[in-house]
């Protein structure tokens, strides 16, 4: 290409690498550019280094080593040499050689040569770059979120244990974080989290037909409401006699005081009921659904039992009077501290039986 410059003048060639072939374009006064020209190139040793792709400092000493052993061959390696040796080593070896020298060692040209380092980043202001979305974050409070989304301004995140959304200023934080008051955790640890609330299972609904019986009948309720009936029916039955009985003018207005009470049916009439003829059951008060909703779905079987079987919370009314009470419905779930030693049910457990407690979402909590 030298030649070809030399006889026509104002023509330049501009000769490069690409890939496996030469690729070769010129320009020339008053003459249109034509495409570049492809050729099949044959590379030498220095041609294949000057790419840097895989370029390694063990790649720049060993050239040294070559050179020197080259050169030696002849008899002596000079100061010139050696010059030229760093001047190759540091046209072959860009990538890594940032720059190289020769010094009299004496019996050795020593070499000293500083090497190039790779790029590593830090940003300079807070901001959202080093907070990742799906990312865990755990405080020293013991606080789990996962990362929903982040912005400029605010970054959203998922209360682990509670479900609920949490908003954050971002650069803020971000300050906390680099603080460590955030500490990035894993989704594996995330896993062992026992959630605030643990939802039973499809089948446990209603309450009233899985949560009454398993967790508070189970204790000897049977048992209990036919001696409360055997105990209290009786002085029931003669205080609605002694009204009836009564030559008090004001027995109907006494009459009447046992209808809210559940003593007596709504219809009864004072001079034809009988008592034994009536059904009467042993309700709770407060209801049980009130007591479970309370803090018994988050405590031990000790208190449901309490509340199942001491007297203070009982009372003997007409099924009539029981059965059209204001119905509560039962949480469908359990708090953090719920064990049952009746259904095998440990602290913290993730399963109720052979089946899992769910997720707010319906999920299996795993």
């Amino acid at each position: 290409m030298n030649d070809i410059q030399k006889a026509v003048g104002g023509i330049t060639f501009d000769i490069k690498l690409d890939n496996d072939k030469w690729v070769v374009s010129s320009t020339a006064k008053g003459i249109n550019n034509p495409k570049p020209v492809k050729y099949k190139a044959i590379l030498t040793d220095a041609d294949k280094k000057g790419d840097g792709k895989k370029d390694n400092i063990e790649s720049a000493l060993q050239e040294i080593d070559k050179e020197g052993k080259e050169k030696i061959a002849d008899g002596e390696v000079t100061k010139t040499d050696a010059d030229k040796i760093a001047a190759d080593v540091k046209k072959d070896h860009p990538a890594v050689i940032q720059s190289i020298s020769v010094m009299d060692g004496g019996e050795n040209w020593d070499f000293e040569y500083i090497q190039k380092t790779s790029k590593k980043s830090i940003p300079k202001k807070q901001g959202s770059s080093d907070i990742k979305i799906g990312s865990y974050y755990k405080s020293k409070e013991g606080v789990f979120i996962k990362i929903s989304s982040v912005a400029k301004d605010y970054t959203n995140a998922t209360n682990v244990r509670e479900g609920r959304e949490m908003k954050f200023n971002t650069a803020a934080l971000s300050k906390l974080i680099t603080e460590k008051a955030w500490q990035l955790t894993t989704e594996a640890e995330v896993s062992k989290i026992t959630p605030d609330k643990r939802f039973f299972p499809s089948s446990w609904s209603p309450g009233s037909d899985s949560i009454r019986p398993k967790l508070y009948e189970s204790h000897g309720w049977a048992t209990k409401s036919e001696n409360k009936k055997k105990a209290d029916l009786p002085g029931i039955k003669a205080e609605i006699y002694k009204v009836m009985k009564s030559m008090d003018p004001a027995k109907d207005i006494q009459w009447q005081t046992l209808k809210p009470e559940g003593r007596v049916e709504r219809e009864a009439d004072i001079h034809n009921y009988n008592p034994d003829a009536v059904e009467y059951h042993v309700d709770h008060e407060p209801d049980l659904a009130i007591s479970w909703n309370g803090g018994d779905n988050n405590a031990k079987d000790d208190l449901r039992k309490d509340h199942v079987l001491n007297d203070s919370n009982l009372r003997v009314v007409t099924k009539q009077f029981n059965l059209a009470k204001p119905k509560t419905k039962y949480f469908l779930w359990v708090g953090r501290n719920f064990e049952s030693e009746k259904l095998n049910v440990p602290k913290d457990a993730k399963a109720i039986g052979s089946n899992p407690f769910l997720t707010e979402h319906g999920k299996p909590i795993l």
